[in-house]
């Protein structure tokens, strides 16, 4: 079973065969009992046979199981918040996000990124950035004020985290440590990374990034293989892609140009980015141009492609291209032929080595 979320004609959390065909929806869109109209992030339990997702909106956790039907609700709080930017599930738990700088979060007695609770949404673990040591008058100080949205407050990016199936593993915006958790909740360092000058916590945090931001290195994301990982980010006005060999440490480097733009959205408001594309993987198994997962554990990286952007694959190139698995490539090809453009978005799944065989 695969699962995608949003679909051109139908919308909603959608159900996939593992040979790709469209199976039905998860539940339906709507404001009524078990409807959404916008999931913030599922999960899957393949033990218990449920599908979990996170209605932001109305601030509940709804269960289906794997047939579609609706089960239960639940309105979780937890220090003294209920909306969160994400939950998920860790085997028996919840991993929640929060935004820490957020008010409804900052006037608690922890400043947070995520944290393990159980059912109840009773704390089992609380994972808080170091950098946020001694620092939570500083952050109350420089917080959003509703009667001012205009002003230059203090705001944070997510952790990148990746849920495995006996762990979860996730690195601090700006950090150069990436963590793991075990099921028995313990957090040990994975991978201590050397990044040179660690950012000033007023220019990571601010909501406009001063020129001084971009001088720093920040990584984007992280992939992991079991022979490599690979880290994605930026320095400066350049976009890059490491890959380190696990068993000796060699690194190699793609990079690509960047900008440093202004994003206005009034004459008061903007924000200043590192635009650019990033080096992508190279999909030479069906020749489907650039690959860079949306999702990843220890078994398989997915990306979702949709029908516009497969539409102006150039066919001519993709039928002669030099590929590892060429039936997939006429596959792809006759996928892309019969494409509409209201039609739902196209999964690829990779195997990752070691797990090909496994279904």
């Amino acid at each position: 079973m695969i699962l995608s979320s949003s679909m051109p004609d139908i919308g909603g959390l959608l159900k996939y065969s593992r040979a790709g065909k469209f199976l039905q929806q998860i539940g339906s869109t709507g404001r009524g009992p078990g409807e959404y109209q916008l999931l913030r992030s599922y999960s899957i339990d393949k033990n218990k046979q449920l599908i979990m997702g996170y209605a932001s909106w109305k601030r509940s956790l709804l269960f289906y199981d794997f047939n579609g039907n609706f089960i239960k609700s639940i309105n979780p709080s937890y220090n003294g918040a209920a909306d969160y930017r994400a939950i998920s599930q860790f085997g028996n738990s919840f991993v929640i996000v929060q935004d820490p700088f957020m008010p409804e979060t900052i006037d608690t007695t922890q400043v947070f990124n995520m944290a393990i609770v159980d059912n109840d949404f009773n704390a089992i673990k609380i994972l808080t950035n170091p950098t946020y040591n001694n620092r939570k008058t500083e952050i109350i100080e420089n917080g959003y004020d509703p009667q001012n949205a205009w002003d230059n407050f203090y705001q944070t990016t997510p952790p990148i985290y990746k849920i495995r199936a006996n762990s979860f593993d996730f690195l601090y915006y700006g950090g150069d440590i990436v963590y793991r958790v075990t099921e028995d909740f313990k957090l040990d360092t994975l991978y201590s990374l050397k990044i040179g000058d660690q950012f000033p916590f007023d220019v990571l945090h601010f909501r406009c990034h001063p020129l001084e931001y971009f001088n720093y290195l920040l990584i984007r994301d992280f992939q992991e293989t079991p022979e490599y990982v690979f880290f994605d980010f930026g320095y400066k006005k350049k976009q890059y892609k490491a890959r380190c060999r696990k068993d000796d440490g060699y690194i190699d480097v793609l990079a690509n140009n960047a900008i440093i733009e202004d994003k206005y959205a009034s004459e008061r408001l903007y924000t200043r980015r590192r635009e650019g594309i990033k080096p992508s993987f190279t999909n030479d198994l069906n020749g489907g141009g650039s690959f860079n997962p949306q999702w990843a554990d220890e078994k398989y990286w997915s990306i979702c492609y949709s029908a516009y952007e497969l539409m102006n694959t150039n066919l001519d190139s993709l039928s002669t291209a030099n590929v590892k698995i060429p039936q997939k490539r006429e596959q792809l090809i006759n996928i892309i032929k019969n494409l509409k453009e209201t039609d739902g978005p196209v999964l690829m799944i990779a195997h990752l080595n070691l797990s090909q065989n496994e279904e």
